[in-house]
């Protein structure tokens, strides 16, 4: 009878780790994940031994959530922007918007100023701005008090901290507030690979706002990279466990957040995204 019940209680406890969706679907959402390749020498799983973050270690965290007070993602630009990098920062908002299904907002611009002179540094002549003065001297969710993130964006480089060369984005797991920098996701005549760059960092950044750690379960948007060649084959969708992990900061329709994704992403061209995007979508109707 102790065995039984012992086994009993581990089955109980087995099932209790489990990530859960609101839909009844997650089975399905876990069977269309594309597992991780093994990672080249100079990547970011090869270069950085992390812990896999599991859903019951993220609900022990005390995650940022959407709720009725805190509901809005602020986009706060700082610095000079070109008409196509305004564009950018618009489709950027659409695409956010429809990630994270809650209400994004363009706040009003910052000039370069408020960027204190201990946070600049020059190499070959050209200024790179500290991650760190931004997160935690120029941002400031408090300013907007419906804020649930803030996070800036900027057409300058960004490094971390000395040992650094650049960073293309950073943000706080704590604080609500993050970073992400056009400067070398830039093509030149090519908006949509500058696009879809520009989203992947956005997202990603953001996704670190609301307590997910790198993704090591399958292709996600929240897995680690190193270089823009890692970026790009870093798809812009979340994996099943992130959705879960997703899924405990609101109340949300998800099937129809994969429409309006599927929607974006065929308007934005798109397409690698878009199949699998699509795959979630019918997963979920099964």
């Amino acid at each position: 009878m102790r065995t039984i019940y012992v086994f009993i209680v581990l089955l109980f406890w087995s099932c209790s780790q489990q990530p859960q969706l609101k839909v009844p679907h997650f089975k399905g959402l876990q069977e269309v994940d594309e597992p991780l390749p093994l990672p080249e020498a100079s990547d970011w799983r090869a270069q950085h031994k992390e812990k896999p973050q599991t859903f019951v270690d993220f609900s022990k965290r005390e995650v940022v959530k959407v709720d009725e007070e805190r509901f809005v993602i602020y986009l706060q630009p700082i610095g000079t922007f070109s008409n196509e990098e305004n564009r950018l920062i618009q489709d950027v908002q659409k695409y956010l918007s429809a990630f994270y299904q809650t209400q994004v907002t363009l706040a009003q611009p910052m000039d370069s100023t408020v960027i204190p002179e201990t946070g600049k540094r020059f190499v070959a002549g050209k200024v790179q701005w500290k991650t760190g003065p931004i997160l935690h001297e120029v941002l400031q969710p408090t300013q907007y008090p419906n804020a649930v993130v803030v996070m800036a964006i900027t057409p300058t480089d960004l490094y971390p901290q000395e040992s650094w060369n650049f960073v293309f984005g950073q943000a706080s797991y704590t604080e609500r507030v993050g970073v992400s920098s056009f400067h070398r996701l830039y093509v030149a005549n090519n908006y949509r690979l500058t696009l879809q760059r520009l989203v992947k960092t956005s997202v990603h950044e953001i996704g670190h706002m609301f307590s997910l750690a790198h993704c090591l379960h399958a292709k996600c948007v929240m897995n680690g990279t190193n270089s823009l060649q890692e970026s790009d084959r870093q798809p812009m969708y979340a994996c099943s466990e992130c959705l879960a992990k997703l899924d405990v900061h609101r109340s949300w329709d998800l099937k129809k957040r994969m429409e309006d994704l599927i929607g974006l992403s065929e308007s934005f061209h798109f397409e690698s995204d878009c199949v699998h995007l699509k795959k979630q979508k019918k997963a979920m109707e099964l």
